[in-house]
Parts: C-alpha cells; structure tokens; sequence
C-alpha cells in the first residue's frame, strides 16, 4: 500500500486520492484490513447526526469534508475514507481565506477536488471495487432479492407480459458519466434531438434516435441553455420554432 501522504490543504488532498486511483490501475482487489477499518470509520462518521456531535471539533470537521466529497461521488468518498483518517482529514487547513466562513473553505476543497474529477482516468478496478462494498457504502444498499435482470424480476410475476415492467418499477442509482458512457458506447452515431420549447408546457429534452427507440432525457432550464450553446458552438443543426410547428 502507498504511504500516506500528510494531510495540509487541498492539493494533499488531491494527493491521497491520486494514491487511490493508482491502487485500482491493475484492477479491482480486497481491500486490506486498515483500509477497511477506514472505510468504516468513514461511513460512520458521514451517519452522524452532526448536531449530535458534541465537544468533538476534529470529528466535525472530518464529517463535514467526506460529506462534501459524498457530494461530488461515492467513488471519491469511497477513494479519500480508505487512503487516509478522520484524524487526517480533521487536520487540514481549515482558514484558507483567512477569517472567511469555514463554508468557503470546505467549497475551496470541493471545487479542487471537483475539478480533479472531471479529468481523472477512472480505472475499471475501482468501478468493481465500488460493486464489491456497496452495501457497505452510504446509500447504496441493495435489497438482497435484487433481480439481475428486468427479465429475472418479471418472472416472478406470472400476470405479466413477458418483458413487461413489474408494479412500481425500477428505480437505479448511478454515476453520470456511467449512463454517458453506455450511451456514447451503444448509441455513437445516432442523431441526437435537442428540443427546448419556449413555453412552459413541456420541460427542455433531448432525444436519441428514432421516436421507436423511446429514449429521452429531460433537463433543466440552465443546462438545457448550456447544452444548445454547446451545440451551437459545434454547428449542430439549428430548427427555428415556427418550422417546429409546421
């Protein structure tokens, strides 16, 4: 295991998390007994009622800074709590804007590790590590009858059309760039329809595909302004919404 290294500011933050990445390069493996009693640590730090937190200063701020990384994703919460202690973390600079609120320092973290994220090549053995202790990890218990398939679920029920959605659904839980990534992986070179309506009837969408395919993804008023800009920017084809209505 990678010594390490001494928590300060932000940048030996970013540094305990490069050590993560760098331990799942070669793929996924158990974790060690230490990392698993951090692990642990951590998951149970990130439950604590913070109002409940009484007298403990150094507990606080560990809490509040895994709370700002559980933010960002599971991954990066699940890389800082096996690389390093709530002793660590309580210990990093806490007045990086001088007298500023300590809020503001907490943002400076989590925008630099934010933006880490984003550029980070995230290997496949940490994709596998995040499966392995799910149940382990804040919010991604799975119920133990979880079906592995839709088809698996719907055999349990004999009323149904084959491939029919059982009552109630199925609700998943994943990280953006997953979905993305199938999609960019499944779908590459189908036409991709951007409608952002200049009512409020109906919500800004995108649309892959062939209206068969069924496959839509609404959005917000602000990203849908980012994602036309971006297409905009990229010469995509532009319909004006008199010819929408024609």
């Amino acid at each position: 295991m990678a010594p390490t290294p001494a928590l300060t500011d932000h940048t030996s933050l970013i540094a305990v998390l490069d050590n993560g990445i760098r331990r799942f390069s070669s793929g996924f493996s158990l974790l060690e007994d230490l990392e698993e009693n951090r692990l642990s640590k951590a998951v149970a730090v990130v439950g604590d009622d913070p109002d409940t937190i009484i007298g403990n200063n150094h507990r606080k701020r560990a809490r509040t800074i895994l709370v700002k990384l559980l933010s960002i994703s599971l991954e990066v919460f699940f890389l800082c709590a096996i690389g390093t202690t709530l002793d660590a973390l309580s210990k990093l600079r806490w007045n990086l804007r001088g007298k500023r609120a300590r809020a503001t320092t907490t943002d400076i973290y989590a925008n630099a590790v934010s933006n880490w994220w984003r550029t980070v090549a995230r290997p496949e053995g940490l994709d596998q590590a995040i499966k392995h202790y799910a149940a382990r990890l804040p919010g991604t218990a799975a119920p133990p009858d979880r079906p592995e398939s839709l088809d698996q679920e719907t055999e349990h029920h004999d009323d149904l059309p084959y491939g029919a959605m059982p009552q109630g659904g199925v609700s998943l839980t994943m990280p953006l760039h997953d979905l993305l990534d199938f999609l960019k992986d499944k779908y590459t070179d189908a036409p991709v329809q951007i409608n952002c309506p200049f009512d409020e009837c109906s919500p800004p969408s995108v649309e892959f595909g062939p209206a068969g395919w069924g496959m839509r993804m609404e959005f917000g008023l602000g990203i849908a302004k980012a994602v036309v800009e971006h297409g905009m920017q990229r010469e995509a084809t532009y319909i004006q919404p008199a010819e929408q209505s024609q």
